[in-house]
């Protein structure tokens, strides 16, 4: 459970972080969100 809650501000700190950086880039933004899903699915591994 401590992992999750640590891992919840980290991923929507990304996801603020991608879209502020890549904000005029949709092709980008569409890369961000696969690597943040990609991200999410091998922290929901462990």
């Amino acid at each position: 459970m401590s992992m999750s809650t640590i891992v919840k501000p980290n991923s929507s700190m990304k996801i603020h972080a991608s879209e502020m950086f890549v904000a005029d880039c949709p092709l980008q933004i569409i890369e961000r969100k696969k690597t943040i899903i990609n991200e999410v699915k091998t922290l929901g591994k462990f």
